[in-house]
């Protein structure tokens, strides 16, 4: 989220598109521990969502 968060802040575009995700048995928990912010079908950015779009490399050779 921070990173995704952190490009758009500097570049104007997003990232990567946050996408609901599953809590699959964790939901409950999940849901008591944020005082019901996260619960199945929050969009999120995980960390694949930022390795698949292809964009990563290019935000890492930059700093590089």
């Amino acid at each position: 989220e921070l990173v995704a968060k952190a490009w758009r802040d500097a570049f104007g575009e997003a990232l990567v598109e946050p996408r609901p995700v599953s809590l699959g048995a964790w939901a409950s928990r999940a849901a008591t521990l944020t005082n019901g912010e996260l619960v199945d079908g929050t969009p999120m950015v995980s960390p694949a969502d930022l390795v698949r779009s292809g964009r990563l490399v290019k935000l890492v050779d930059e700093l590089e």
